[in-house]
């Protein structure tokens, strides 16, 4: 259990840490954040989505009876 912790831990703190490089080069170049922030924001909830609620389910489960 712990160890899935850490996963989703490094995981997390690997996407926060992108997300913030990539909206401080566009604060850079452009002043404001246009097109990078809200793309990333919505891959964000989309990969968390698919990762962390959404679960493989096994194939016996999914075979009628």
């Amino acid at each position: 259990m712990e160890e899935k912790f850490w996963q989703y831990f490094s995981y997390g703190y690997f996407i926060i840490q992108t997300v913030c490089i990539f909206i401080m080069l566009e604060f850079l170049l452009y002043g404001f954040p246009h097109f990078t922030c809200f793309a990333l924001v919505f891959l964000l909830f989309y990969e968390l989505n698919k990762k962390l609620i959404f679960k493989p389910r096994d194939k016996k489960s999914l075979q009628l009876n």
